[in-house]
């Protein structure tokens, strides 16, 4: 790989992410260490530092008492050592008041002298700053040799993982305004990476999300694996991103590299799938029985972490809006605390005819089941599609989700049909009771 280019740049916009800045306000004083996880660029240091430095002090903790530090910043490389970053942090401390400690890139506290992380080393120092109870403690972490999910992990139970997203249609249309159809086609395209607020057009915006992907998720995972072979997992994120919304196996993968000239082996793709899901360029969604109540093994599907990311990648040239509403909607159910899976209905127990549920949804003791349904224009498709519903036997609500501005109702069968922007702006959408 090429050497990095450094994507710097001065954000001056700051958009409000209320349901994000909740989770982090909810653990306020607790004792598990905080740590903000996230695809890069996506805001994880924006929302730790400006929303919620700004509500803490809105709430009565005096800006004195919040400690910033990032690791990144060249002027606090010296700090990357333990020992002189804890002596900074006592001389910022004022008295034994709670003082807020707010670390980014914590990954570089006590690395080794050619930038490789230590990550037994980075957690006995975080977990040393959090024993003394002056402190309330929040870090991110995230570069090309240990991403920000591993800091969590290394933590164990003293840690408390906050997953962030780049911005939720809500957030992105807070900013964007005006007809919100229009809003959504935008998103739907371009994705909900914050800085592309600051861009003046599509070609620069554009650019930005190709050289994003290529400089900074790539580079991440080509260093910290020591990938030799880049235009195989080049190959194999395009296939990933081409078939969003279809399964996916190691074995299908391979058949398909193959015969394109990328050789590439079983074991190999499976740890691909690591990387990139660990990378949070992917999540997967493993396949459900809904009435065998199991998985089953072999058949996933992935579903792009930022569409324009996606799009970007593949050159805009694959913009099939049934797909991407697929992954849109995945992605807000699991923003919203959703365990999601796609689910296998079986006609009968001796039979092999599977029908799909788009999603299975889980959230503590409720179920949902939800359809993705682009358009429901005729009667032969909206027969099929609410085929697979009429073979669930539970009371669980079923769901469609229509792009095509429906009016919120109820079918014969009691199936909720909601549009794709009611949903995306409501919060409450899929479990409210509606009076129709």
């Amino acid at each position: 790989m090429e050497k990095r280019e450094v994507l710097d740049y001065n954000i001056s916009m700051t958009i409000e992410r209320p349901y994000f800045l909740k989770q982090i306000i909810a653990m306020k004083d607790t004792s598990p260490i905080k740590v903000i996880t996230g695809i890069r660029r996506c805001g994880k240091s924006t929302l730790l530092n400006q929303l919620y430095g700004s509500w803490l002090n809105e709430h009565g903790v005096k800006m004195d008492h919040i400690i910033a530090i990032d690791l990144e910043d060249k002027q606090n490389v010296p700090l990357r050592d333990s020992n002189l970053l804890f002596k900074a942090i006592k001389e910022r401390t004022l008295d034994n008041e709670r003082h807020y400690l707010f670390i980014d890139e914590a990954q570089h506290i006590d690395e080794e002298k050619d930038g490789t992380p230590n990550p037994r080393k980075m957690a006995d120092a975080l977990n040393g700053l959090n024993d003394d109870k002056r402190y309330d403690v929040y870090v991110t972490g995230s570069n090309s040799r240990f991403l920000s999910k591993n800091v969590a992990t290394e933590l164990a139970d003293r840690g408390y993982e906050i997953k962030i997203y780049p911005l939720r249609f809500q957030e992105f249309y807070s900013a964007y305004g005006g007809d919100k159809e229009e809003a959504l086609n935008r998103y739907l395209v371009f994705g909900g990476m914050p800085f592309l607020f600051q861009l003046p057009d599509d070609l620069t915006k554009t650019n930005y999300l190709r050289k994003l992907h290529e400089t900074v998720y790539l580079c991440d995972i080509h260093d910290r694996y020591k990938i030799r072979k880049t235009r195989t997992l080049d190959k194999l994120i395009d296939a990933l991103y081409s078939n969003i919304g279809a399964y996916s196996s190691s074995t299908k993968l391979e058949n398909v590299l193959n015969s394109s000239g990328v050789k590439i082996t079983d074991d190999t793709i499976q740890n691909y799938f690591t990387y990139l899901t660990d990378a949070f360029l992917f999540e997967k969604a493993d396949r459900y029985d809904v009435k065998g109540r199991n998985y089953l093994r072999g058949l996933e599907k992935y579903y792009a972490e930022d569409l324009g990311l996606r799009n970007a990648k593949l050159g805009f040239r694959q913009i099939e809006e049934t797909h991407l509403m697929e992954n849109l909607i995945y992605l807000e159910l699991r923003i919203r605390g959703y365990n999601v899976d796609v689910g296998s209905v079986r006609e009968g127990l001796k039979t092999n005819n599977e029908h799909e549920v788009d999603f299975v949804c889980h959230k503590g003791a409720v179920t949902i089941y939800i359809q993705s349904a682009y358009m429901i224009d005729n009667p032969s498709k909206e027969k099929k599609e609410k085929y697979p519903f009429s073979q669930i036997k539970d009371g669980a609500r079923k769901i469609f989700i229509q792009r095509n501005k429906p009016l919120t109702h109820f079918t014969p069968e009691g199936y909720l049909v909601l549009g794709l922007c009611e949903f995306l702006l409501d919060d409450e959408s899929l479990s409210k009771e509606y009076i129709i």
